[in-house]
């Protein structure tokens, strides 16, 4: 059984709770009771009398990230953001210089290479003559031959080194044997 005591009030205090007791169809002591738990729970202080409304908290909440969004741009982002720039300036100045100290590659000659690569010099490229055929063939094989020369061609890169074009084929070793074997 709950032990009841008796506390002093005003009788402006005895007359609101009163009144908000009996609009919230409670007795005065559970009333009361919810009153202290209410002002226990949410840690507000009871003398102040100006409760913030959730739009304010929303805003206060909302200017509180922005501030710390800022303040990581301002700490860790900008200063991030200008040594990737410095790096990428370093960079391009190191390649520029780079480019400058290497000496004109010669051309290699057409050979095959075990990995299965085929270098083909440009000029030899551009200025192909195509063999004109001796004897016929058949179109099976004709057929066969144009598929190879399309897969050469999907296979074929230009690779530019000291001012002149070189046509490069890769091949896996699997890829050559199919074509050429």
């Amino acid at each position: 059984m709950t032990d009841f005591v008796v506390i002093k009030a005003s009788r402006q205090s005895r007359d609101l709770l009163t009144k908000l007791s009996q609009e919230y169809d409670v007795r005065k002591y559970i009333y009361l009771q919810y009153v202290l738990e209410f002002f226990d729970k949410t840690g507000y202080d009871p003398q102040d009398t100006k409760i913030a409304s959730p739009a304010e908290e929303v805003k206060k909440l909302r200017n509180t990230f922005v501030s710390f969004l800022r303040k990581q741009e301002k700490d860790l982002l900008y200063p991030l953001l200008d040594r990737v720039e410095q790096t990428l300036i370093l960079q391009t100045k190191l390649i520029q210089e780079q480019r400058q100290n290497i000496p004109p590659v010669k051309e290699p000659k057409a050979k095959p290479v075990k990995s299965g690569r085929l270098l083909i010099p440009a000029s030899a490229y551009k200025n192909r003559e195509r063999p004109v055929p001796q004897e016929t063939v058949d179109r099976e094989t004709y057929q066969k031959l144009k598929a190879k020369l399309a897969f050469l061609e999907s296979r074929i890169e230009v690779a530019a080194s000291g001012g002149k074009k070189t046509y490069k084929v890769e091949l896996t070793e699997l890829e050559y044997e199919r074509v050429f074997g």
